[in-house]
This record gives structure tokens, C-alpha cells and sequence, in this order.
């Protein structure tokens, strides 16, 4: 995961989240499937990631706990990005560092997309 690491990262940003979710997911895929990821927003906080596997194409939101509204600006960003690959289901990993936080898999039903979020 050298390729993916940036010296610039002094706190855990989106980034980080990215690198662990791919150093978590390279063995599972190799082989089998690939990875790649979307550019950047201006301000460095999207990091959208699709995943191949068996000819499937899996499309995977990394996200910060902001809250409740940035969530769902997340979600809708995930739709329109699903919409623009045409693909029905997307995933959206979004990391929680709230003392309280609950680990959740949710399943919603968005625009018409089936988005599986997961907080950890």
C-alpha cells in the first residue's frame, strides 16, 4: 500500500480511511479483480473507490462522521456518482470516532439506488 501512502497526512483524514480500506481489501481481490481510484475533490475530501470482482463493479463511498446532514449529502453523492456508472447498488463505509458511536449496516433505499452503509 506504499503506492497509496502521502507524507502530506499528519491526522487521520479521509485519506487514511482509504488506505486502510485497501490495504484491507487488495489480498481479498487479488487475482480476481482490481481497484481504482476517483480523483479528488478541490478541497480533498472525496475519495470514491470502485471495485471490480468477478466482473462485477462495486461502487464504495469513504466517508468521516460529520453528522447527520453531511451523511446524507454523502448519500446523494454516492446516487449520482451510481447513476453516472449504471449501477443500482453502492456502498458507503463511513468511519465514526464519536465516543458513543453505534456500529451499524444499514440497507437504504435512495433515488431508486440500494445503498448498504456501514459505521465503524
Amino acid at each position: 500500500m506504499k503506492a497509496e501512502y502521502r507524507h502530506a497526512d499528519e491526522t487521520f483524514i479521509e485519506r487514511e480511511a482509504r488506505l486502510l480500506f485497501l490495504a484491507f481489501i487488495k489480498p481479498v481481490i487479488n487475482g480476481e479483480g482490481f481497484y481504482f481510484v476517483e480523483p479528488e475533490t478541490r478541497n480533498s475530501t472525496r475519495m470514491d473507490i470502485v471495485l471490480t470482482f468477478n466482473q462485477i463493479k462495486y461502487v464504495i463511498e469513504l466517508k468521516i462522521w460529520h453528522g447527520k446532514q453531511f451523511a446524507q449529502k454523502g448519500r446523494e453523492q454516492l446516487c449520482n456518482y451510481l447513476e453516472s456508472q449504471n449501477v443500482d447498488t453502492g456502498y458507503m463505509v463511513t468511519f465514526n470516532f464519536n465516543k458513543n458511536k453505534k456500529y451499524e449496516i444499514v440497507k437504504r433505499k435512495i433515488n431508486n439506488k440500494d445503498i448498504f452503509e456501514i459505521t465503524v
